[in-house]
């Protein structure tokens, strides 16, 4: 998989970005990390780079759920650890998260907000094998994400991202769910309500489905899948 595409990858805006997420899996010893931006809603969530597929995969899901502790990590400002996914204690937190990250062969989990005064966005890490980061560990996190903090808030002011329309990753790479926004839009006049209940609406389908919200947007979109006829359902 390439994370960043060519034109993405020779933005100054984004060049730092990818190195910072890969030394950081190496300086805690995580097997997959990734950095998403997240807006002051549940529903607004922008994938910037992910090292693998599984980390991809692992963002999707939080993205298509709701939760998890990406979303726990933004929402509280604070780093969240788990050391074992498959606990009672995640399980009861995320019920339907902490189960799709154990299909995937996830057990430990560590997310870190990225934000000054609030946070804008999330550095999350996975380990296929139980157990916490090492104070050193979770020390170097820290330093990664205030490096990431530093550089996407620079990005935001360079000029060339707000001529690519304030989206970090370019539409061919994988990551842009612009189409996810335009299918809730879409739901919400089909099922005559607000888009947040559209989105709850295209999460469940996709949880129900066994498949990712992105991939139900696309449907919606090419009108190859309808809410109409459930618009009087409660």
């Amino acid at each position: 998989m390439n994370p960043e595409s060519d034109d993405t990858a020779q933005q100054p805006s984004f060049t730092g970005v990818r190195a910072i997420v890969e030394a950081c899996a190496r300086l805690t010893e995580v097997d997959g990390a990734a950095v998403a931006l997240l807006g002051t809603s549940r529903n607004v969530r922008q994938l910037v780079y992910a090292t693998d597929p599984r980390s991809l995969r692992l963002d999707e899901l939080q993205f298509t759920v709701g939760e998890g502790p990406c979303v726990d990590a933004h929402r509280n400002d604070e780093p969240v650890r788990i050391d074992d996914i498959t606990g009672p204690e995640a399980a009861l937190r995320w019920p339907m998260f902490s189960h799709g990250a154990e299909e995937l062969g996830v057990r430990g989990l560590f997310a870190y907000p990225l934000g000054a005064d609030v946070p804008f966005g999330v550095l999350e890490m996975h380990r296929l094998t139980p157990g916490n980061l090492t104070a050193a560990q979770h020390d170097a996190a820290l330093t990664c994400a205030a490096s990431l903090t530093t550089g996407i808030l620079a990005t935001f002011a360079h000029p060339t991202f707000a001529e690519r329309g304030g989206s970090p990753a370019s539409s061919d790479d994988g990551y842009d769910r612009r189409s996810v926004y335009l299918a809730a839009g879409m739901v919400a006049v089909q099922l005559r309500a607000s888009t947040a209940v559209a989105m709850d609406r295209l999460r469940a389908y996709a949880f129900a489905e066994g498949t990712t919200l992105a991939d139900v947007a696309d449907d919606v979109v090419s009108r190859r899948l309808t809410f109409r006829d459930e618009g009087d359902r409660p």
